[in-house]
């Protein structure tokens, strides 16, 4: 019989504003502006240690080096269209 861990799941949203501090494992869902500010929303175990992740938003036609920067999440607002991108380790 396989054991397993159990987790304390959560979604939490983060202001997309650069480095965010989140739980080791975090998964991104969603990504929108909401209230005029650019957010994530991630899957977090509130019981994992935290690290650092860098972010960054583009909007379309923006370019970036893809051996340091991986595409994760598009969304539209209004006329826009933008993309979030984060830091390879």
């Amino acid at each position: 019989m396989k054991s397993f861990s159990v987790k304390s799941l959560r979604v939490y949203k983060y202001p997309i504003a650069g480095q965010l501090d989140l739980p080791v494992g975090a998964k991104l869902v969603m990504a929108e502006t909401q209230g005029g500010v650019a957010c994530a929303w991630f899957v977090v175990d509130i019981e994992a240690p935290v690290e650092a992740r860098l972010f960054r938003v583009e909007g379309t036609g923006g370019s970036w080096n893809n051996a340091e920067w991986e595409h994760r999440w598009t969304w539209m607002e209004g006329p826009f269209v933008w993309h979030l991108l984060e830091k390879v380790k």
